[in-house]
């Protein structure tokens, strides 16, 4: 996402997975980055899109938009939910 456009939310951002929805709620900043990708700082949250993979969810780099990572559901007692 260029930095010097203000964004009107909700955005569509076309991800390697599909198209995502992003509120400006779904932000999250990592001040430092993430390990191991620390120029990137801003990311999104969102619903795996399509019909498959419902428990999943990704987090979207908005610096980049190639990068994206899958969140897997836990369980409460840190059991994978699949």
């Amino acid at each position: 996402v260029n930095k010097n456009i203000e964004l009107i939310y909700p955005v569509i951002i076309e991800s390697r997975f599909g198209d995502i929805i992003v509120n400006e709620s779904d932000i999250c900043q990592f001040p430092d980055g993430i390990y191991g990708f620390a120029d990137y700082k801003s990311y999104a949250i969102a619903n795996f899109p399509g019909q498959t993979l419902t428990k999943f969810q990704i987090l979207q780099c908005l610096d980049e938009i190639g990068l994206v990572f899958l969140l897997t559901p836990l369980h409460h007692q840190g059991q994978l939910l699949i």
